[in-house]
């Protein structure tokens, strides 16, 4: 079964506090390292990304040395070195995450395997402080995984599919980059919104060309914060039909009811019901623009949307900036019948 990633963070943190194993698998670009990461800051954990494409499995043996030897006289011995020997030393919550490793040599994966299960290698046992992460692409992905995994590095790891949830990444959009999120524009989360089939239409293929996936969006919503945006960028970071809806949409969001009319009479504001692109629109930049200051008279606007619209503005508002529960203003229109039912009955 699949799981979006709210669901995933929180059993990435029950295999962390058991010391079991996790193996994040899904198509390239759907956020299993960001994720990870987001789990780590959550926890108030190291992170140690560790790729062991590049790796060789002599590295998880040690570096050959010359020592001296409890008699006094000179052995052979491998010392750790780099990552290994930061597994070792680990003195505080340490969690590794092995990206991509399913693109990694089978002797890596057999390499690795020790670490995962004993805990140890060549008798030289890893911190207690240390957790592992592995995260890989599907097989049929083109992404260098075909050949999968070994069945016992599988067995000895917990296995969760990945899928893209387009609220989930809405909300990670709209989070600032200080507190984990995209700090994207609420117009590339209002696009998401109206076109959800758009977030994730990943296609493998020999062409160098790109498709559609939560990656890719967020290398083009970067261009757009920083003024950059043309249809070529676009067409470079998501493909041509993806980035042609895309600009068509931009172009919208030049035609919303102005905010500071909304903000100065509420119940007579242009109210686009019926365009369902400017409707997203709409909600999207109602929900950017929500402030301790403005919030009365934009629950009242809010309160005349249809109801699926007034479920995602409140919840885009809420996602970035959850104060604005605590004003007055919140709780007295979400205490009315209409916004107690839509946010909670039907429209849930």
């Amino acid at each position: 079964m699949t799981i979006n990633a709210d669901r995933l963070k929180d059993e990435l943190k029950d295999c962390i506090t058991l010391k079991k194993a996790a193996l994040v698998c899904g198509p390239p670009g759907v956020g299993k390292t960001d994720i990870t990461s987001q789990v780590a800051k959550e926890l108030g954990s190291d992170l140690l990304i560790t790729h062991p494409v590049v790796d060789e499995s002599i590295d998880y043996k040690g570096m050959p040395a010359i020592i001296d030897g409890a008699d006094g006289k000179k052995e052979g011995a491998f010392l750790p070195f780099g990552h290994l020997k930061r597994l070792i030393d680990a003195e505080s919550p340490l969690i590794v995450l092995i990206d991509d490793i399913g693109q990694a040599q089978r002797l890596v994966q057999a390499a690795i395997m020790q670490l995962v299960l004993n805990r140890a290698i060549n008798g030289v046992a890893i911190s207690e402080h240390v957790s592992f992460v592995m995260c890989t692409n599907r097989a049929g992905d083109r992404a260098g995984a075909d050949a999968g995994l070994l069945e016992p590095l599988k067995s000895r790891s917990v296995i969760y599919q990945l899928a893209v949830d387009v609220p989930d990444w809405v909300k990670w959009a709209l989070t600032s980059k200080e507190k984990g999120g995209g700090g994207h524009s609420p117009c590339l989360a209002a696009f998401m919104r109206f076109k959800p089939e758009c977030l994730n239409n990943f296609k493998p293929t020999k062409d160098m060309v790109n498709s559609p996936s939560p990656r890719c969006w967020s290398t083009l919503g970067d261009f757009y914060n920083a003024g950059m945006g043309n249809m070529v960028k676009y067409a470079g970071c998501v493909g041509d039909g993806a980035a042609a809806m895309w600009t068509a949409f931009e172009k919208t969001w030049t035609k919303l009811p102005k905010i500071e009319s909304i903000i100065m009479n509420p119940l007579k504001a242009t109210m686009p019901d019926g365009q369902l692109d400017v409707m997203y629109a709409t909600s999207g930049s109602v929900a950017h623009h929500a402030n301790e200051d403005n919030i009365d008279a934009l629950m009242q606007y809010i309160d005349r949307m249809p109801n699926e619209f007034a479920v995602t503005t409140i919840k885009d508002m809420i996602a970035r900036d959850e104060e604005l529960m605590c004003t007055q203003a919140f709780i007295n229109q979400m205490g009315s019948e209409k916004m107690n039912n839509v946010v909670f009955g039907a429209g849930k």
